[in-house]
Protein backbone atom coordinates (compact mmCIF):
# COMPACT_ATOMS: atom_id res chain seq x y z
CA UNK A 1 0.00 0.00 0.00
CA UNK A 2 1.64 3.53 -1.31
CA UNK A 3 1.87 6.22 1.37
CA UNK A 4 -0.51 8.68 0.27
CA UNK A 5 -3.57 5.60 0.65
CA UNK A 6 -1.61 5.40 3.94
CA UNK A 7 -2.36 8.96 5.24
CA UNK A 8 -5.98 8.44 3.52
CA UNK A 9 -7.09 5.91 6.44
CA UNK A 10 -5.13 7.30 8.65
CA UNK A 11 -6.60 10.59 8.41
CA UNK A 12 -9.81 9.54 8.13
CA UNK A 13 -10.20 7.85 11.85
CA UNK A 14 -8.95 11.58 12.31
CA UNK A 15 -11.88 13.13 10.66
CA UNK A 16 -14.10 10.74 12.61
CA UNK A 17 -12.61 11.98 16.00
CA UNK A 18 -13.01 15.23 15.24
CA UNK A 19 -17.00 14.74 14.80
CA UNK A 20 -17.28 12.51 18.51
CA UNK A 21 -14.80 14.77 20.14
CA UNK A 22 -17.40 17.03 22.65
CA UNK A 23 -16.61 20.74 23.50
CA UNK A 24 -14.12 22.08 25.79
CA UNK A 25 -13.59 25.49 27.25
CA UNK A 26 -11.13 27.71 26.06
CA UNK A 27 -7.36 29.42 26.78
CA UNK A 28 -5.37 31.16 24.67
CA UNK A 29 -1.91 30.65 26.70
CA UNK A 30 -0.42 29.41 23.67
CA UNK A 31 -1.73 30.77 20.60
CA UNK A 32 -0.34 31.23 17.03
CA UNK A 33 -1.15 33.19 13.95
CA UNK A 34 0.23 31.59 10.81
CA UNK A 35 0.19 32.52 7.33
CA UNK A 36 0.05 29.77 4.37
CA UNK A 37 2.37 31.64 1.71
CA UNK A 38 4.02 30.91 -1.88
CA UNK A 39 7.70 30.85 -1.63
CA UNK A 40 10.71 29.94 -3.59
CA UNK A 41 13.34 27.80 -2.54
CA UNK A 42 16.98 27.68 -4.00
CA UNK A 43 18.68 23.68 -3.78
CA UNK A 44 22.77 23.58 -3.61
CA UNK A 45 22.44 23.07 -7.58
CA UNK A 46 21.14 26.51 -8.38
CA UNK A 47 17.26 24.85 -8.79
CA UNK A 48 14.65 27.13 -7.82
CA UNK A 49 11.42 24.90 -6.58
CA UNK A 50 8.31 27.05 -6.22
CA UNK A 51 6.82 25.91 -2.94
CA UNK A 52 4.30 26.76 0.05
CA UNK A 53 4.73 27.43 3.88
CA UNK A 54 3.82 28.46 6.52
CA UNK A 55 5.61 32.19 8.19
CA UNK A 56 4.45 33.33 11.94
CA UNK A 57 2.88 36.51 12.26
CA UNK A 58 2.21 38.87 15.14
CA UNK A 59 -0.24 41.60 16.34
CA UNK A 60 -2.61 39.29 14.48
CA UNK A 61 -1.75 39.58 10.96
CA UNK A 62 -0.63 43.07 11.17
CA UNK A 63 3.25 41.69 10.61
CA UNK A 64 3.98 38.00 9.03
CA UNK A 65 7.20 37.00 8.39
CA UNK A 66 8.33 35.22 5.42
CA UNK A 67 7.13 31.53 5.01
CA UNK A 68 9.43 28.76 5.66
CA UNK A 69 9.85 25.32 5.06
CA UNK A 70 9.65 23.73 7.75
CA UNK A 71 6.98 25.94 9.02
CA UNK A 72 7.73 28.08 12.58
CA UNK A 73 7.98 25.52 15.37
CA UNK A 74 4.63 25.18 18.06
CA UNK A 75 5.46 25.01 21.11
CA UNK A 76 2.97 24.61 24.04
CA UNK A 77 4.53 25.12 27.54
CA UNK A 78 4.55 22.52 30.01
CA UNK A 79 0.91 22.65 32.48
CA UNK A 80 -0.76 24.11 29.47
CA UNK A 81 -3.48 22.02 27.95
CA UNK A 82 -4.27 24.55 25.41
CA UNK A 83 -3.22 25.35 21.52
CA UNK A 84 -4.93 28.08 19.71
CA UNK A 85 -4.01 28.68 15.89
CA UNK A 86 -5.08 31.41 13.81
CA UNK A 87 -4.49 30.77 9.85
CA UNK A 88 -4.76 33.09 6.85
CA UNK A 89 -4.34 31.95 3.25
CA UNK A 90 -2.46 33.90 1.58
CA UNK A 91 -1.50 32.02 -1.23
CA UNK A 92 -1.17 33.19 -5.06
CA UNK A 93 -0.52 32.58 -8.25
CA UNK A 94 -2.20 30.14 -10.56
CA UNK A 95 -3.13 27.23 -8.52
CA UNK A 96 -4.54 27.97 -5.40
CA UNK A 97 -6.41 26.25 -2.65
CA UNK A 98 -8.46 26.19 0.23
CA UNK A 99 -5.80 25.35 3.27
CA UNK A 100 -6.49 23.70 6.85
CA UNK A 101 -4.11 22.84 9.99
CA UNK A 102 -4.27 19.20 11.61
CA UNK A 103 -1.90 17.44 14.28
CA UNK A 104 -2.02 13.86 14.01
CA UNK A 105 -1.87 12.75 17.63
CA UNK A 106 -3.89 15.99 18.91
CA UNK A 107 -7.22 15.44 19.05
CA UNK A 108 -9.06 19.28 18.00
CA UNK A 109 -11.59 20.96 20.08
CA UNK A 110 -15.13 20.44 17.96
CA UNK A 111 -15.85 23.72 16.78
CA UNK A 112 -19.06 24.86 14.26
CA UNK A 113 -18.55 23.52 11.18
CA UNK A 114 -15.22 21.81 12.11
CA UNK A 115 -16.07 18.55 10.66
CA UNK A 116 -14.51 16.98 7.59
CA UNK A 117 -14.87 19.45 4.04
CA UNK A 118 -15.88 17.04 1.25
CA UNK A 119 -14.28 17.21 -2.11
CA UNK A 120 -18.03 19.32 -3.92
CA UNK A 121 -17.11 22.01 -1.15
CA UNK A 122 -20.15 20.87 1.32
CA UNK A 123 -19.92 19.99 5.33
CA UNK A 124 -21.40 18.28 7.50
CA UNK A 125 -22.87 14.84 6.67
CA UNK A 126 -22.46 13.03 3.54
CA UNK A 127 -25.44 13.23 1.44
CA UNK A 128 -23.51 11.67 -1.92
CA UNK A 129 -21.86 8.07 -2.66
CA UNK A 130 -19.72 9.91 -4.76
CA UNK A 131 -18.20 12.69 -1.84
CA UNK A 132 -15.04 11.88 -0.64
CA UNK A 133 -13.04 13.93 2.20
CA UNK A 134 -10.78 16.87 0.37
CA UNK A 135 -10.22 18.15 3.91
CA UNK A 136 -10.19 16.58 7.42
CA UNK A 137 -11.35 19.83 9.39
CA UNK A 138 -12.99 23.13 8.03
CA UNK A 139 -10.83 25.24 5.48
CA UNK A 140 -9.40 29.04 4.98
CA UNK A 141 -10.70 29.84 1.77
CA UNK A 142 -7.89 31.89 0.16
CA UNK A 143 -7.88 35.62 1.85
CA UNK A 144 -9.73 34.31 4.39
CA UNK A 145 -8.87 33.07 7.86
CA UNK A 146 -9.40 30.10 10.49
CA UNK A 147 -9.08 29.41 13.94
CA UNK A 148 -8.01 25.77 15.11
CA UNK A 149 -8.03 24.88 18.79
CA UNK A 150 -6.64 22.29 20.77
CA UNK A 151 -7.88 21.77 24.25
CA UNK A 152 -6.26 18.54 26.04
CA UNK A 153 -2.62 18.71 24.17
CA UNK A 154 -0.64 15.97 25.23
CA UNK A 155 2.86 16.02 25.85
CA UNK A 156 5.33 14.35 23.39
CA UNK A 157 6.26 15.28 19.55
CA UNK A 158 4.03 15.87 16.57
CA UNK A 159 3.81 16.89 13.23
CA UNK A 160 1.29 19.66 12.41
CA UNK A 161 0.58 20.19 8.33
CA UNK A 162 -2.18 21.15 6.22
CA UNK A 163 -5.18 18.52 6.36
CA UNK A 164 -6.46 19.63 2.87
CA UNK A 165 -5.55 17.78 -0.11
CA UNK A 166 -2.50 16.40 1.36
CA UNK A 167 -0.97 14.61 -1.70
CA UNK A 168 -0.37 17.61 -2.22
CA UNK A 169 -0.10 20.22 0.17
CA UNK A 170 2.11 18.74 2.81
CA UNK A 171 4.72 17.96 -0.74
CA UNK A 172 4.55 21.70 -1.14
CA UNK A 173 5.84 22.68 2.39
CA UNK A 174 2.45 23.23 4.50
CA UNK A 175 4.09 21.15 7.52
CA UNK A 176 5.99 21.85 10.94
CA UNK A 177 6.67 20.62 14.33
CA UNK A 178 4.78 20.55 17.14
CA UNK A 179 6.17 19.95 20.77
CA UNK A 180 5.28 19.99 24.38
CA UNK A 181 7.11 18.53 27.07
CA UNK A 182 5.43 17.21 30.66
CA UNK A 183 7.67 19.38 33.15
CA UNK A 184 10.73 21.73 32.84
CA UNK A 185 13.54 19.28 31.12
CA UNK A 186 11.01 16.54 31.03
CA UNK A 187 9.58 15.36 27.91
CA UNK A 188 7.25 13.07 29.14
CA UNK A 189 6.05 12.17 33.00
CA UNK A 190 7.94 9.13 33.34
CA UNK A 191 6.86 5.18 34.65
CA UNK A 192 8.48 2.75 36.74
CA UNK A 193 9.72 1.14 33.30
CA UNK A 194 10.76 3.94 31.72
CA UNK A 195 11.74 6.48 34.14
CA UNK A 196 14.69 8.25 32.25
CA UNK A 197 12.62 10.70 30.69
CA UNK A 198 14.67 14.43 31.18
CA UNK A 199 17.43 15.62 28.90
CA UNK A 200 19.69 18.56 29.51
CA UNK A 201 19.40 19.98 25.59
CA UNK A 202 17.08 19.40 22.41
CA UNK A 203 17.27 19.34 18.99
CA UNK A 204 14.71 18.94 16.31
CA UNK A 205 15.27 16.95 12.92
CA UNK A 206 12.41 16.91 10.36
CA UNK A 207 13.00 14.91 7.91
CA UNK A 208 11.22 15.93 4.13
CA UNK A 209 11.64 15.55 0.33
CA UNK A 210 11.34 17.89 -3.04
CA UNK A 211 9.91 16.26 -5.98
CA UNK A 212 10.20 19.09 -8.75
CA UNK A 213 8.15 17.97 -11.16
CA UNK A 214 5.37 18.37 -8.55
CA UNK A 215 6.10 21.36 -7.68
CA UNK A 216 6.37 22.84 -10.76
CA UNK A 217 2.96 21.23 -12.09
CA UNK A 218 1.31 22.83 -9.60
CA UNK A 219 3.12 26.64 -9.36
CA UNK A 220 1.68 26.19 -13.56
CA UNK A 221 -1.58 24.96 -12.93
CA UNK A 222 -0.63 22.05 -14.56
CA UNK A 223 -1.89 19.31 -11.89
CA UNK A 224 -5.15 17.73 -11.79
CA UNK A 225 -7.64 15.76 -14.34
CA UNK A 226 -6.80 16.58 -17.59
CA UNK A 227 -3.85 18.13 -17.06
CA UNK A 228 0.01 17.19 -17.59
CA UNK A 229 0.18 15.90 -13.91
CA UNK A 230 -2.95 13.90 -12.79
CA UNK A 231 -1.68 12.63 -9.51
CA UNK A 232 1.05 11.95 -7.38
CA UNK A 233 1.27 7.89 -8.32
CA UNK A 234 4.63 8.85 -10.31
CA UNK A 235 5.96 10.35 -7.04
CA UNK A 236 10.04 10.67 -7.78
CA UNK A 237 11.71 13.33 -5.38
CA UNK A 238 15.03 14.47 -6.14
CA UNK A 239 15.75 16.49 -3.04
CA UNK A 240 15.89 15.13 0.16
CA UNK A 241 16.06 17.27 3.51
CA UNK A 242 16.64 17.99 6.90
CA UNK A 243 15.03 20.71 8.68
CA UNK A 244 14.19 22.36 4.98
CA UNK A 245 17.93 22.40 4.04
CA UNK A 246 19.86 19.62 1.67
CA UNK A 247 23.36 19.04 2.69
CA UNK A 248 25.76 20.81 0.67
CA UNK A 249 29.48 22.21 1.44
CA UNK A 250 28.83 24.87 3.92
CA UNK A 251 26.27 23.80 5.53
CA UNK A 252 27.20 23.97 8.96
CA UNK A 253 26.21 21.46 12.55
CA UNK A 254 23.10 22.00 14.36
CA UNK A 255 23.67 22.73 17.83
CA UNK A 256 21.30 21.95 20.25
CA UNK A 257 19.10 23.96 22.82
CA UNK A 258 20.97 24.23 25.14
CA UNK A 259 24.13 23.74 24.27
CA UNK A 260 25.39 19.97 24.52
CA UNK A 261 28.24 19.10 26.56
CA UNK A 262 29.87 15.44 27.28
CA UNK A 263 27.49 13.28 28.79
CA UNK A 264 24.42 14.85 28.21
CA UNK A 265 21.09 13.49 27.71
CA UNK A 266 20.64 15.43 23.98
CA UNK A 267 16.40 14.95 23.13
CA UNK A 268 16.49 14.13 19.67
CA UNK A 269 13.23 14.97 18.45
CA UNK A 270 12.72 12.76 14.73
CA UNK A 271 9.59 13.35 12.80
CA UNK A 272 8.89 12.99 8.90
CA UNK A 273 6.72 14.91 6.48
CA UNK A 274 7.73 13.25 3.59
CA UNK A 275 5.72 10.28 1.79
CA UNK A 276 9.13 7.85 1.83
CA UNK A 277 10.41 5.62 4.61
CA UNK A 278 13.65 6.92 6.18
CA UNK A 279 16.52 5.17 8.57
CA UNK A 280 18.07 8.20 10.20
CA UNK A 281 21.51 7.01 11.49
CA UNK A 282 23.49 8.21 14.28
CA UNK A 283 26.82 7.20 13.12
CA UNK A 284 29.49 5.52 15.98
CA UNK A 285 26.95 6.47 18.61
CA UNK A 286 23.21 5.13 19.66
CA UNK A 287 19.93 6.13 21.68
CA UNK A 288 17.49 5.62 23.64
CA UNK A 289 14.28 5.44 22.17
CA UNK A 290 11.79 6.84 24.40
CA UNK A 291 8.34 7.52 22.30
CA UNK A 292 6.70 7.34 18.92
CA UNK A 293 3.80 9.04 17.77
CA UNK A 294 3.74 10.70 21.13
CA UNK A 295 3.35 7.50 23.05
CA UNK A 296 5.70 6.59 25.50
CA UNK A 297 7.12 3.38 25.36
CA UNK A 298 6.82 1.20 28.37
CA UNK A 299 10.45 0.21 28.11
CA UNK A 300 12.92 2.18 26.29
CA UNK A 301 15.17 0.56 23.49
CA UNK A 302 18.91 1.27 22.35
CA UNK A 303 19.51 1.66 18.68
CA UNK A 304 21.67 3.00 16.14
CA UNK A 305 19.10 3.61 13.97
CA UNK A 306 15.13 3.84 13.59
CA UNK A 307 12.44 3.75 10.87
CA UNK A 308 11.20 6.72 10.42
CA UNK A 309 8.03 5.99 8.21
CA UNK A 310 5.91 8.79 6.31
CA UNK A 311 3.96 11.41 9.17
CA UNK A 312 5.97 9.67 12.64
CA UNK A 313 7.65 10.61 15.37
CA UNK A 314 10.34 9.77 17.83
CA UNK A 315 11.55 10.71 20.73
CA UNK A 316 15.18 9.50 21.54
CA UNK A 317 17.72 10.25 23.81
CA UNK A 318 21.14 10.82 23.17
CA UNK A 319 24.20 10.60 25.46
CA UNK A 320 27.07 11.76 24.12
CA UNK A 321 30.38 10.56 25.32
CA UNK A 322 33.04 12.74 23.42
CA UNK A 323 33.43 16.05 22.46
CA UNK A 324 32.95 16.87 18.46
CA UNK A 325 30.29 16.20 15.97
CA UNK A 326 28.09 13.38 15.20
CA UNK A 327 26.95 12.15 12.26
CA UNK A 328 23.27 11.87 11.42
CA UNK A 329 22.45 10.92 8.08
CA UNK A 330 19.69 8.54 6.29
CA UNK A 331 20.48 5.17 6.36
CA UNK A 332 18.56 4.49 2.82
CA UNK A 333 21.50 6.33 1.47
CA UNK A 334 19.09 9.14 0.02
CA UNK A 335 22.19 11.59 0.22
CA UNK A 336 22.26 13.34 -3.39
CA UNK A 337 20.72 16.79 -4.27
CA UNK A 338 19.24 15.26 -7.78
CA UNK A 339 22.75 13.73 -8.76
CA UNK A 340 24.87 15.73 -7.42
CA UNK A 341 26.58 14.27 -4.34
CA UNK A 342 27.16 14.76 -1.29
CA UNK A 343 23.91 16.16 0.05
CA UNK A 344 20.63 15.16 0.72
CA UNK A 345 19.72 14.08 3.99
CA UNK A 346 22.80 14.34 6.12
CA UNK A 347 23.88 16.56 8.92
CA UNK A 348 25.92 16.93 12.46
CA UNK A 349 25.15 17.46 15.89
CA UNK A 350 27.40 19.42 17.54
CA UNK A 351 28.64 18.37 21.19
CA UNK A 352 31.22 20.53 23.02
CA UNK A 353 31.48 24.75 22.52
CA UNK A 354 32.25 25.13 18.92
CA UNK A 355 34.74 28.25 19.91
CA UNK A 356 38.04 27.55 17.69
CA UNK A 357 37.52 29.64 14.82
CA UNK A 358 38.99 28.88 11.43
CA UNK A 359 39.54 31.69 8.70
CA UNK A 360 39.82 30.83 4.90
CA UNK A 361 41.20 33.77 3.13
CA UNK A 362 41.41 33.28 -0.85
CA UNK A 363 44.92 35.07 -1.90
CA UNK A 364 46.57 35.39 -5.84
CA UNK A 365 45.30 36.40 -9.02
CA UNK A 366 43.13 33.81 -9.49
CA UNK A 367 39.66 32.72 -8.59
CA UNK A 368 38.53 29.57 -7.03
CA UNK A 369 36.65 28.56 -3.97
CA UNK A 370 37.39 26.48 -0.57
CA UNK A 371 34.87 23.96 0.93
CA UNK A 372 34.97 21.70 3.89
CA UNK A 373 34.84 17.86 2.89
CA UNK A 374 34.22 16.14 6.08
CA UNK A 375 32.96 17.42 9.92
CA UNK A 376 30.77 19.66 9.73
CA UNK A 377 30.99 20.95 6.41
CA UNK A 378 30.60 24.70 7.56
CA UNK A 379 33.18 26.44 5.20
CA UNK A 380 32.27 27.27 1.86
CA UNK A 381 34.52 29.96 0.89
CA UNK A 382 32.83 32.82 -1.44
CA UNK A 383 29.94 32.43 0.79
CA UNK A 384 31.30 32.10 3.77
CA UNK A 385 34.99 32.01 4.61
CA UNK A 386 34.78 31.26 8.25
CA UNK A 387 33.70 28.47 11.01
CA UNK A 388 33.61 27.85 14.39
CA UNK A 389 35.09 24.30 15.32
CA UNK A 390 35.24 22.24 18.53
CA UNK A 391 38.63 21.70 19.54
CA UNK A 392 40.37 18.89 18.16
CA UNK A 393 38.18 18.79 15.26
CA UNK A 394 40.06 17.62 12.44
CA UNK A 395 38.34 20.19 9.60
CA UNK A 396 39.03 19.12 5.98
CA UNK A 397 39.47 21.68 3.39
CA UNK A 398 39.35 21.51 -0.55
CA UNK A 399 40.51 23.48 -2.97
CA UNK A 400 38.45 24.15 -6.15
CA UNK A 401 39.85 26.79 -9.12
CA UNK A 402 37.46 28.07 -11.55
CA UNK A 403 37.82 28.19 -15.29
CA UNK A 404 40.74 29.71 -16.50
CA UNK A 405 42.55 29.48 -13.08
CA UNK A 406 44.67 26.86 -11.34
CA UNK A 407 45.51 26.32 -7.30
CA UNK A 408 48.86 27.22 -6.30
CA UNK A 409 48.89 25.69 -2.55
CA UNK A 410 48.15 26.67 1.07
CA UNK A 411 49.67 28.68 3.56
CA UNK A 412 49.88 30.24 6.70
CA UNK A 413 48.45 27.49 8.89
CA UNK A 414 48.52 24.93 6.36
CA UNK A 415 50.78 24.10 3.24
CA UNK A 416 51.41 22.09 0.30
CA UNK A 417 49.88 22.14 -3.23
CA UNK A 418 47.30 19.12 -3.32
CA UNK A 419 44.26 20.88 -3.65
CA UNK A 420 42.92 19.13 -0.04
CA UNK A 421 44.58 19.25 3.42
CA UNK A 422 43.98 19.22 6.76
CA UNK A 423 43.32 21.71 9.75
CA UNK A 424 43.46 20.43 12.99
CA UNK A 425 41.26 22.97 15.25
CA UNK A 426 43.35 22.76 18.88
CA UNK A 427 43.21 26.45 18.42
CA UNK A 428 42.05 29.15 16.49
CA UNK A 429 43.43 28.97 12.70
CA UNK A 430 44.05 30.73 9.52
CA UNK A 431 45.02 29.37 6.26
CA UNK A 432 45.45 31.06 2.81
CA UNK A 433 44.81 29.41 -0.55
CA UNK A 434 46.45 31.02 -2.98
CA UNK A 435 45.36 31.19 -6.68
CA UNK A 436 46.37 32.14 -9.69
CA UNK A 437 45.33 33.22 -13.69
CA UNK A 438 46.15 30.80 -16.36
CA UNK A 439 49.57 30.56 -16.77
CA UNK A 440 51.28 31.93 -19.94
CA UNK A 441 51.64 28.59 -22.22
CA UNK A 442 50.24 26.40 -20.09
CA UNK A 443 49.57 23.20 -21.58
CA UNK A 444 49.96 19.67 -21.69
CA UNK A 445 51.12 16.95 -24.15
CA UNK A 446 50.41 13.44 -23.61
CA UNK A 447 53.77 12.12 -25.61
CA UNK A 448 53.52 7.83 -25.34
CA UNK A 449 51.09 6.57 -26.10
CA UNK A 450 50.11 8.16 -28.99
CA UNK A 451 49.03 6.69 -31.55
CA UNK A 452 50.01 3.14 -33.19
CA UNK A 453 52.01 1.40 -30.12
CA UNK A 454 51.38 -2.11 -29.65
CA UNK A 455 51.56 -2.99 -26.34
CA UNK A 456 50.40 -6.64 -24.14
CA UNK A 457 47.63 -7.11 -21.60
CA UNK A 458 49.57 -8.04 -18.08
CA UNK A 459 52.83 -6.27 -18.92
CA UNK A 460 54.27 -3.02 -17.43
CA UNK A 461 54.02 0.30 -19.79
CA UNK A 462 55.15 4.03 -19.33
CA UNK A 463 52.70 6.48 -19.98
CA UNK A 464 54.96 9.87 -20.22
CA UNK A 465 53.75 13.94 -21.11
CA UNK A 466 55.09 17.10 -20.72
CA UNK A 467 53.82 20.39 -19.41
CA UNK A 468 53.96 23.94 -19.31
CA UNK A 469 53.60 26.64 -16.59
CA UNK A 470 52.16 25.62 -13.67
CA UNK A 471 48.78 24.13 -13.91
CA UNK A 472 48.75 22.38 -10.86
CA UNK A 473 49.96 19.12 -8.56
CA UNK A 474 47.87 16.24 -10.13
CA UNK A 475 47.00 14.69 -13.14
CA UNK A 476 43.75 12.53 -13.81
CA UNK A 477 44.46 9.60 -17.13
CA UNK A 478 41.33 7.63 -18.43
CA UNK A 479 41.49 5.03 -20.80
CA UNK A 480 39.10 5.22 -23.84
CA UNK A 481 37.56 3.05 -26.05
CA UNK A 482 36.91 3.99 -29.78
CA UNK A 483 32.97 5.15 -28.50
CA UNK A 484 34.54 7.44 -26.37
CA UNK A 485 33.14 5.96 -22.99
CA UNK A 486 35.62 5.58 -20.24
CA UNK A 487 37.10 2.39 -19.64
CA UNK A 488 37.69 0.62 -16.47
CA UNK A 489 40.72 2.42 -15.14
CA UNK A 490 41.24 5.70 -13.74
CA UNK A 491 44.61 6.99 -12.36
CA UNK A 492 44.98 10.20 -10.52
CA UNK A 493 49.18 10.79 -10.12
CA UNK A 494 51.32 13.70 -9.29
CA UNK A 495 51.95 15.87 -12.59
CA UNK A 496 55.62 15.93 -12.21
CA UNK A 497 58.39 17.68 -12.24
CA UNK A 498 60.71 20.09 -14.68
CA UNK A 499 57.81 20.51 -17.55
CA UNK A 500 57.55 16.72 -18.13
CA UNK A 501 56.07 12.96 -16.00
CA UNK A 502 55.24 9.80 -15.80
CA UNK A 503 53.22 7.01 -15.06
CA UNK A 504 53.82 3.47 -14.73
CA UNK A 505 51.03 1.22 -16.00
CA UNK A 506 50.50 -2.68 -15.41
CA UNK A 507 47.53 -3.25 -17.71
CA UNK A 508 45.34 -5.56 -16.26
CA UNK A 509 45.13 -8.96 -18.15
CA UNK A 510 41.25 -8.29 -19.30
CA UNK A 511 41.49 -4.79 -19.11
CA UNK A 512 39.09 -3.36 -22.92
CA UNK A 513 38.89 -7.07 -23.97
CA UNK A 514 35.78 -5.83 -25.35
CA UNK A 515 37.78 -3.58 -28.04
CA UNK A 516 41.63 -3.57 -28.58
CA UNK A 517 41.90 0.15 -29.49
CA UNK A 518 42.45 2.50 -26.99
CA UNK A 519 42.89 5.94 -26.15
CA UNK A 520 43.93 7.85 -23.38
CA UNK A 521 43.15 11.26 -22.05
CA UNK A 522 45.33 13.55 -19.48
CA UNK A 523 43.81 16.52 -17.71
CA UNK A 524 45.26 18.47 -14.82
CA UNK A 525 42.87 17.63 -11.61
CA UNK A 526 42.58 21.41 -10.47
CA UNK A 527 41.99 23.07 -14.12
CA UNK A 528 39.82 20.56 -16.07
CA UNK A 529 40.44 22.70 -19.50
CA UNK A 530 43.77 21.64 -19.42
CA UNK A 531 44.02 18.18 -21.24
CA UNK A 532 45.34 16.22 -24.43
CA UNK A 533 44.71 12.86 -25.71
CA UNK A 534 46.32 10.32 -27.95
CA UNK A 535 46.58 11.29 -31.49
CA UNK A 536 45.27 8.16 -32.59
CA UNK A 537 44.76 4.38 -31.27
CA UNK A 538 47.34 2.51 -29.69
CA UNK A 539 46.57 -1.42 -29.75
CA UNK A 540 46.44 -3.96 -26.76
CA UNK A 541 46.95 -7.57 -27.61
CA UNK A 542 46.40 -10.57 -25.96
Amino acid sequence: MDRFRIKKFRYLALAILFLITPMAGTSLAAEYWLQAANLNKTMPDGQVIPMWGFGQCTSGFATCDPPTVPGPELVVPPGDNNLTVNLINNLTGLFVEPVSIVIPGQVPTLAAGSWPTWTDGTTGNRTSLTQRVRSLTYEAIPGATRIYIWNNVKAGTYLYESGTHQQIQVPMGLYGAMRKDAGAGQAYTPTATNPNTTYDSQVTLLFSEIDPAINNAVATNNYGPGKVMTSTNDYKPKYFLINGEPFSPGRGAISPTPAAAVNDAVLIRFLSAGSLDHVPVLHGSHMEILAEDGNLYPFSKQQYSLLLASGKTFDAILTPANAGYIRVYDRRLFLTNAAASPGGMLTYITVGAANQLLTVTKAGTGTGKVTTTNLPGGINCGLDCTENFVSGTMAGLKATPDAGSQFAGWSVDASGTDPTTTVTMNAAKNVTATFTGGAVGGAITLTSPNGGEVWQRNTTQTITWTYTGNPGAYVRIQALKPTGFPASVTFRTPIGANGSGSFTWRIPRFFGRTGNDIKLKISVTTNATITDMSNDFFTLNP
